[in-house]
């Protein structure tokens, strides 16, 4: 699944692409978007198996802002890390906005060539769809927590993200249900499949504003065989993630579900919803 990394973030940023080269002597870009038969199997369910990589991540990494929001909100005594939670809240939401490219290429190609029907869905990612204002809300209370630590923001921080929870996870159970992987296996072909990622790399690479938060947030809230399916060349792993990004991102690896030693994971992915499913 290298390639469908592509579906959900995909991006070219300046310091990576000033790199030619992944040490193997491919091509950055092409190493993302790379579906030749040598390196990729013809998976008929590609486009399937990508989206439930990217919803898992999503709910993983919106409850887990939503219950350390809740906890701050009882704790308030804890002034720098609910700064730091609305910091990195702020930044790493830019991640979902990706998720908007789904109006403009992923649910007309569903539609056309799969003949799935989702109108509803289409609206709600629209420009002024539901799921957009709830992103803009959580971003907007994740930005005022990081500058002012009061009960007021405190409880701003976990409304918006306990309402971009229940909207977003009702949202894509909806994806799930409508797009079934029988009808992508049987209106698209592996080629087709993977075609319809690369016209989305193209898209959604523009989303990206902070790659070194996002890219170490996308590293390290999947398990580590996870991670092989994010598609990032080898010089991301190697270089811009463990060395030039890491003081960007460091102080918020205490939130993050598969951090680096010797940091531990948060108690709170250890309590009964750890599933981070839709119904958890």
């Amino acid at each position: 699944l290298q390639a469908f990394y592509s579906f959900f973030f995909f991006f070219f940023h300046p310091e990576v692409t000033a790199v030619q080269t992944d040490g193997t002597g491919s091509h950055f870009g092409s190493t993302m978007g790379s579906c030749s038969s040598k390196t990729q199997p013809q998976n008929p369910d590609l486009f399937a198996e990508g989206a439930d990589l990217v919803h898992g991540f999503a709910r993983r990494f919106i409850h887990i802002i939503e219950r350390q929001s809740a906890f701050y909100a009882a704790h308030p005594e804890d002034r720098a890390s609910a700064a730091d939670l609305g910091a990195w809240a702020a930044a790493a939401v830019q991640i979902l906005r990706a998720h908007e490219e789904e109006d403009v290429i992923t649910l007309p190609w569903l539609e056309e060539v799969c003949k799935v029907k989702a109108p509803t869905l289409i609206t709600a990612h629209g420009k002024d769809g539901d799921i957009l204002s709830l992103i803009d809300r959580a971003q907007q209370a994740s930005a005022r927590l990081a500058t002012e630590q009061t009960s007021a923001t405190l409880e701003e921080m976990h409304t918006a993200w306990a309402e971009l929870e229940a909207g977003l996870f009702a949202h894509m159970q909806a994806e799930e249900d409508t797009f079934a992987r029988e009808a992508v296996r049987a209106g698209a072909s592996p080629a087709e499949q993977r075609r319809v990622v690369r016209e989305v790399q193209k898209r959604a690479q523009k989303a990206v504003k902070n790659a070194a938060v996002e890219v170490p947030t996308l590293y390290y809230m999947v398990d580590t065989a996870e991670r092989d399916m994010l598609g990032f060349p080898g010089i991301v792993n190697k270089l811009f993630i463990p060395n030039v990004w890491r003081k960007k991102y460091a102080p918020y690896l205490k939130f993050m579900y598969n951090p680096p030693a010797p940091h531990v994971r948060s108690p709170l992915y250890d309590e009964p919803y750890a599933a981070y499913s839709a119904d958890a």
